[in-house]
């Protein structure tokens, strides 16, 4: 796959990227990807991604984003320290979400699953997924049934 052909870490701080639209191909963001990229704040995903490996949006400047249908899995600490994040909408696809996708992403209102409850209780949320998710923060589905256990 392409993402494999480019490696980990490739844009690591950079930190004036603004804005990036993957190529279609693109099976997995591997680890650490985009980490530091702190002016990031528009980012297009293909729905050819299946994983976002550890640390793949760790520092990035985003106020949203919604990862494609598609995504299955979602390791650890990747969103970790967005200190902008305000929203994030996942996927009905996502079977997976790892330790501390969130820790540190102070100003995260709310995350909207695009799937349904019953899907929701089938997703592995492993390792802490919701570790340093503010108290306030809302899970809900896209037609706004809660999921915040």
């Amino acid at each position: 796959s392409i993402a494999k052909n480019l490696g980990s870490g490739v844009f690591q701080g950079c930190v004036s990227l603004k804005e990036i639209v993957l190529p279609s191909g693109f099976e997995e963001i591997p680890w650490q990807y985009f980490a530091g990229c702190a002016g990031l704040d528009t980012i297009t995903i293909p729905e050819s991604v299946v994983t976002l490996r550890a640390g793949a949006f760790k520092e990035c400047g985003f106020k949203s984003i919604t990862i494609p249908m598609g995504v299955e899995v979602i390791e650890g600490s990747v969103f970790k320290d967005c200190k902008s994040i305000e929203s994030v909408t996942l996927p009905g696809s996502i079977k997976k979400l790892s330790g501390d996708v969130f820790s540190g992403c102070d100003k995260l209102q709310s995350i909207i699953f695009e799937g349904t409850v019953e899907e929701w209780k089938e997703i592995e949320l492993s390792g802490k997924w919701s570790n340093g998710l503010p108290s306030t923060c809302s899970i809900t589905t896209s037609d706004n049934k809660p999921l915040n256990s």
